[in-house]
């Protein structure tokens, strides 16, 4: 049986261990560890592996928090399938996680089991989402219809995230405790992509918003 090279970033040395006890009888074999942001992304500029898991809040220095992060290994490693360990159930945060090129999306209260499946579909470039995280992720055939002036103003997945979030009447506060970032950074962050899209104020910005959400529709 071929056996597939394979990080694995988490900050909780125990979960490490799960998922090393996860993957033990499959395919997938461990080479190197990490438990920041910061170390998943040197261990990557050293040498490439046939796959990913990593969490996505995790301590580090170098990127701005888990989108900037997942973003940076997408834009330098658009080949490398990455899988996702998360707790988080905000549907924009994950759906922002699959805009950064990651394929699998494994809840971790479901104890790992659906790992090792993850991983294969991730390995073969299908995605993957768990049981309880699929409800919560919007429809493919929303995204596509997305507006081309965001696509245009090349938003970071940070600043698209902090306008979704917005959007759905999150506060400066409340967005910078989702994200895990000070409430100056999400307010820099509001500002950059408001320049971006050519907006001046905050009333502009929330009309951009609605027509944008009004353009998007419902979920089906």
């Amino acid at each position: 049986m071929a056996r597939h090279d394979t990080y694995i970033a988490d900050d909780h040395q125990a979960i490490r261990l799960g998922l090393r006890v996860a993957l033990a009888d499959s395919a997938f074999v461990v080479s190197a560890e990490a438990n920041t942001m910061d170390a998943a992304a040197a261990l990557l500029e050293q040498r490439v592996p046939d796959l990913l898991i990593t969490d996505f809040s995790m301590p580090g220095e170098r990127f701005g928090d888990g989108l900037d992060y997942l973003d940076h290994v997408h834009t330098h490693y658009p080949d490398l399938p990455v899988v996702v360990l998360t707790m988080l159930r905000r549907p924009v945060i994950l759906q922002a996680m699959l805009d950064c090129g990651v394929l699998g999306l494994v809840d971790k209260t479901a104890g790992l089991r659906q790992l090792s499946l993850a991983a294969q579909k991730a390995l073969r470039g299908e995605r993957y989402v768990s049981e309880a995280l699929t409800s919560l992720v919007e429809a493919p055939a929303r995204r596509a219809s997305d507006g081309n002036l965001i696509q245009q103003a090349r938003l970071s997945a940070s600043e698209r995230t902090v306008l979704d979030l917005i959007g759905e009447g999150d506060s400066l506060k409340s967005i910078a405790e989702t994200l895990d970032r000070s409430i100056s950074t999400v307010s820099t962050l509001k500002t950059r992509a408001m320049v971006k899209l050519g907006l001046t104020s905050n009333a502009d910005l929330l009309e951009f918003i609605r027509h944008h959400n009004a353009s998007v529709g419902p979920s089906p």
